[in-house]
């Protein structure tokens, strides 16, 4: 997310080398009916670009919640985010990962053998400085289509026929610096909808696609709602149980107060005549330097929940935030934050244990988990780290 290009970018000789971990995704890479973890990596050493890799570690099939050694496949520079889904249409997860300073995506294909293992990368130009990425099928032909978010939106679309091999649309450019988006049919239409973080003008974009008769893919109604101090991520989803998707944005805070950070919920408007409308954002307090955001059941109790990564202040080691839905729709408890153990970057929520209870995986120094306490839900054992490194 954003708020590490700083840190990124600060590189110089003679520094101690390390490995940033920036991006984390959750899914079911070899079909054997368990998740597993796939996490993006800065190696730095000196000033940028920096090499990057996606690590995958793969969940042992006897022993739920334990991992097998990560495998490194190499991607473009400084890569800030990874995402999990089929892009050449055979039926196996690949991953795509974004690349900062060479502005491109890199697409790891699943071999035809499957079982988790992945081709060499395949390089495509996106949007200038990409940082965040979402999966949808845009221009409906039922192939899922890349939108990366960076100086403007890029939309990267899939090919009928030659599944996996993309070609590039036209930008969207709304004249700031958008470091996530998320799609979903907003505004109930049948049509895939964009949203996207302004992080210099504190907003969410809502752009609409337009409707038919209009070609699919076009996207003229846009709107912005105020979210916070600079929103660097956000997710589509429905948290007040109505059908229809709400914007749930984690805030990085002031440039000079990290303890500003914050969760912005906007929930859609109920009115049916005010379809892809917004609610003014209602912001809960999370940890210092706020940089990702997921949405699920961390309770158990069917209701939607949140957790936050906060890379922390210079002086500590980061948090996750979670908050818990209370009585009211889409009203959600104070977080509770738990310590982090170097800086918390990224974070992703799935049952990886497969007990019936949501998981939380963060992207921290190395891929952790924070395995739910099924006798006591919404409690998490301490974080169990898969892949820590020390270089």
């Amino acid at each position: 997310m954003l708020g590490i290009l700083g840190i990124v970018a600060s590189g110089g000789n003679g520094i101690t080398a390390f490995t940033l971990y920036s991006g984390i995704a959750i899914a079911d890479l070899n079909d054997d009916n368990r998740l597993d973890l796939a996490t993006s990596n800065i190696y730095i050493y000196a000033g940028p670009p920096h090499p990057s890799h996606v690590s995958v570690s793969l969940q042992r099939t006897p022993t739920p919640g334990v991992f097998d050694d990560a495998v490194d496949y190499p991607v473009g520079a400084d890569s800030q985010f990874v995402l999990a889904g089929d892009l050449n249409d055979d039926g196996s997860i690949d991953l795509l990962a974004t690349n900062y300073n060479d502005d491109s995506v890199s697409i790891l294909v699943q071999a035809p053998a499957g079982g988790g293992v992945f081709l060499p990368e395949k390089l495509y130009p996106a949007a200038h400085h990409p940082d965040g990425s979402v999966l949808a099928d845009v221009d409906g032909d039922g192939l899922d289509d890349i939108v990366t978010a960076g100086s403007y939106l890029a939309i990267l679309l899939n090919t009928p026929g030659n599944a996996g091999v993309f070609s590039s649309g036209a930008p969207i450019s709304t004249g700031s610096y958008l470091p996530s988006v998320d799609a979903g049919d907003i505004d109930g239409d049948g049509r895939i909808d964009l949203v996207a973080t302004d992080i210099n003008n504190g907003t969410v974009v809502v752009l609409l696609q337009d409707a038919s008769p209009a070609p699919p893919g076009n996207f003229s109604g846009r709107t912005a709602y105020a979210a916070g101090y600079q929103p660097v991520s956000l997710e589509l989803a429905d948290v007040d149980g109505d059908l229809k998707p709400d914007l749930v944005v984690a805030n990085l805070g002031t440039p000079y107060d990290p303890d500003t950070a914050s969760v912005a919920i906007l929930i859609q408007n109920h009115d049916p005549l005010s379809r892809g409308e917004f609610l003014p954002a209602v912001k809960y307090a999370t940890g210092a330097r706020s940089q990702d955001v997921a949405v699920g059941d961390l309770n158990h109790d069917n209701l939607a929940d949140i957790a936050v990564a906060n890379a922390g202040r210079v002086d500590n080691t980061g948090s996750i935030s979670i908050l818990i839905q209370g009585g009211t729709p889409g009203v959600f408890l104070a977080a509770n934050n738990i310590v982090g153990r170097s800086q918390p970057l990224a974070v992703a929520i799935g049952d990886i244990d497969n007990d019936g209870y949501n998981d939380i995986a963060v992207a921290d120094d190395g891929a952790a988990v924070l395995f739910q306490d099924a006798s006591n839900p919404g409690s998490f054992h301490p974080a169990i780290f898969i892949d820590p490194r020390s270089d």
